[in-house]
């Protein structure tokens, strides 16, 4: 019998999808198959199990005043509710909630998806004015909540090296945002080199630099390349705006979202990923652990075009993956894709390159992280 199995543990998320692949794939679905009987409250139209995962849903009404007063509020009584040995909350809207929790008798875990103060300068519908005042206020919360919590989770190094982490790193754990899946390396076998294919998987906002791929693929004229970007756009009018310079093409295609496991399979039959972020201090420090995208590049056997920022070139340009750019640049990006589209013997050598690299960064190897956390909690 596994020594698990009666241990009842709940993640809870008002902001992010309940299949995220942080919260869903990676830490929900590892719990469910080491014996643990898993919980994850989140928005969703009805109750389900999934993967060896209970979701209890949260309603999907829209809007952040519904969220943050009422449907956070939802999520605590459904907590008590599950009565779970250990509560794991991913969002920093949900501090309060923690603390209650902790109040209670609860072993808690916080788990830092970004970093937060940073986070707030690309928050478009936050006023300029006030966005300044928003992140210290938020600095504040957190510094104080950190000390209740039984263990903190981040997703990249820059997170717990903020100053008002310091004071509790005996209780932080960095778990970096590794792929679940593994590809095979027959994939390598398999690429068909007819035309060269680019692609980008993710968030499809300004800061990701997406208007300038866009652009830079309309400013190549040759026909032996394709560029794919799979993703949601937040917004209507920047959507419409990428979609005003797609438009007439034949060689840029979206896809607005695949399954998780489908999307591997999609970029593994592409050639060159795509991560031209803008220069924004929450995006430099991505690389860290917090951006999943250059390791599932990597695991999908892809040659890299990355934006220029010191630790991501000397992670590209120094494992021999990929070129870097100024993702500011329309034309650095296009000379980029030129160099892989009329080179393709260099872009084998650096696919191949990238492969080998990957098998460092899998989730297999990273979850035991997150399983010696819980074993310790209930020790």
């Amino acid at each position: 019998m596994n020594k698990n199995a009666s241990v009842r543990v709940c993640h809870i998320t008002t902001v992010h999808n309940v299949f995220d692949v942080r919260i869903f794939y990676r830490e929900c679905v590892t719990l469910a198959k080491n014996g643990y009987e898993v919980y994850l409250i989140g928005t969703y139209n009805k109750e389900i199990y999934t993967n060896g995962v209970r979701i209890i849903p949260l309603p999907e009404r829209r809007g952040r005043l519904f969220r943050f007063f009422i449907k956070d509020w939802i999520a605590l009584v459904k907590s008590f509710k599950v009565k779970a040995k250990i509560y794991h909350f991913h969002d920093p809207e949900l501090i309060p909630m923690g603390i209650i929790l902790k109040l209670f008798g609860k072993k808690v875990i916080y788990d830092v998806h970004e970093n937060i103060s940073l986070q707030i300068a690309t928050k478009n519908w936050i006023p300029p004015s006030v966005r300044t005042v928003i992140s210290q206020v938020l600095f504040i919360i957190e510094k104080v909540a950190l000390r209740f919590f039984d263990h903190i989770i981040v997703a990249g190094k820059d997170i717990k090296e903020q100053t008002h982490f310091k004071p509790f790193r005996y209780k932080i754990s960095l778990l970096r945002n590794l792929p679940v899946v593994d590809i095979d390396e027959s994939i390598m076998k398999a690429k068909k080199f007819d035309k060269i294919r680019f692609i980008y998987t993710g968030g499809m906002t300004k800061d990701r630099g997406i208007l300038e791929i866009v652009k830079a693929a309309n400013k190549i004229e040759s026909d032996k390349f394709e560029l794919f970007l799979i993703g949601t756009f937040k917004s209507i009018a920047f959507e419409n705006r990428v979609k005003f310079f797609i438009r007439g093409s034949n060689r840029i295609r979206y896809i607005s979202q695949l399954p998780y496991k489908q999307m591997f399979k999609f970029i593994s039959k592409c050639h060159v990923g795509l991560i031209c972020f803008k220069r924004t201090a929450n995006n430099v420090g991505a690389l860290s652990g917090r951006n999943n995208k250059i390791y599932e590049y990597l695991q999908s056997g892809l040659a890299v075009i990355g934006s220029n920022f010191p630790e991501w070139k000397k992670f590209i340009v120094g494992n021999k993956i990929g070129l870097v750019v100024d993702p500011d640049k329309v034309d650095e990006i296009a000379d980029a894709m030129l160099y892989f589209i009329n080179n393709p013997e260099q872009l084998k050598t650096m696919e191949r390159n990238a492969k080998d690299l990957s098998y460092k960064y899998i989730w297999r190897n990273e979850q035991k992280i997150l399983l010696d956390i819980y074993k310790e909690l209930l020790k």
